[in-house]
C-alpha cells in the first residue's frame, strides 16, 4: 500500500494530467486520466465535464474537522464638509489559518488526504476548501449633499498561490473601482441612480484552470454601466 507522501504525489499527478488534457483540447468525449493506487483496489480519478453527461454520482464524506482563524476589521467615520457630509468606511478580513484535518480510511491507518492549511492557496484539487486569498478588503467614500449622493468603492483581493502550477504559480492581486451617483427628486417620488462597476475595466488575473480565471474569487465581466429609476408611491 502506498504511504501518505506517495498517495498525495499520485493525486497531484492525476490532477495535473487532467488539466493538461483540457488545456490542449483533448478532454472531449468524456476523456480523463485516472490512476490506481499501488497494491490496492483504490482508483484516483478526476472526471471531466461533457455535453453528453447523463448521470452524476456524488460521494459525501463527513470531514473530520477544520480549524479557522482570522482577523476582521471595520472602520466608519462621518464628518460635515461644506454643504454636505463626507463619510468613509473600511471593511477587511485576513485569513490566518484554514486547516483541514487529515481524512483517514475508516478502520485502517491509510491517510486518504493529509492535514493541510488551505489559507493563501487556490486549492484546485482540495476536496472541501474553496480558493482562499488571505486578504480581502473594501474601502468606500461618499459625499451627501442636498438630494445627491456620490459614492466610491474600492475592492482589493490579495495574491495567492496555485500549488499545482509550474507556470505562473502566483495568482496576481485584483483591485476594482466602483462608483455610483444618486439623485433624488422628492416632489415626484423619483430616485435616479447611475452606476459604473469596475470603472477601469480590470481583467481578472490568469489562473491555470479551464476558464483561465478563478470564478470563486474574481468577477470577469469587466466595465459595466447601469442606470436605475425608483418611484415611491405617495411621493
Amino acid at each position: 500500500m502506498a504511504d501518505d507522501a506517495q498517495l498525495q504525489a499520485l493525486r497531484e499527478q492525476v490532477a495535473l494530467a487532467n488539466r493538461l488534457l483540457h488545456h490542449y483540447g483533448l478532454g472531449a468525449y468524456q476523456g480523463h486520466v485516472s490512476a490506481r493506487v499501488p497494491d490496492s483496489d483504490l482508483v484516483l480519478i478526476r472526471a471531466t465535464p461533457s455535453v453528453s453527461l447523463e448521470r452524476v454520482q456524488i460521494d459525501l464524506v463527513n470531514w473530520p474537522g477544520l480549524v479557522t482563524r482570522g482577523i476582521d476589521t471595520h472602520f466608519a467615520a462621518r464628518t460635515d464638509a461644506g454643504p454636505g457630509q463626507l463619510s468613509a468606511s473600511w471593511d477587511a478580513t485576513y485569513t490566518l489559518e484554514y486547516r483541514t484535518k487529515a481524512l483517514m480510511l475508516e478502520g485502517t491507518d491509510l491517510t486518504l488526504y493529509s492535514q493541510r492549511d488551505a489559507a493563501g492557496y487556490l486549492n484546485f484539487a482540495h476536496p472541501i476548501a474553496v480558493p482562499l486569498p488571505r486578504w480581502k478588503s473594501r474601502w468606500s467614500a461618499s459625499y451627501d449633499w442636498g438630494n445627491q449622493i456620490l459614492s466610491n468603492y474600492v475592492s482589493y483581493i490579495s495574491s495567492y498561490e496555485d500549488q499545482g502550477a509550474d507556470i505562473r504559480p502566483i495568482i496576481d492581486p485584483f483591485l476594482t473601482w466602483d462608483i455610483s451617483f444618486l439623485w433624488r427628486f422628492p416632489t415626484s417620488g423619483l430616485d435616479l441612480t447611475l452606476y459604473a462597476l469596475n470603472l477601469t475595466g480590470e481583467i481578472p488575473p490568469w489562473v491555470n484552470v479551464e476558464q483561465a480565471y478563478d470564478g470563486f474569487t474574481h468577477d470577469p465581466k469587466g466595465r459595466r454601466l447601469k442606470m436605475s429609476l425608483t418611484y415611491r408611491f405617495g411621493g
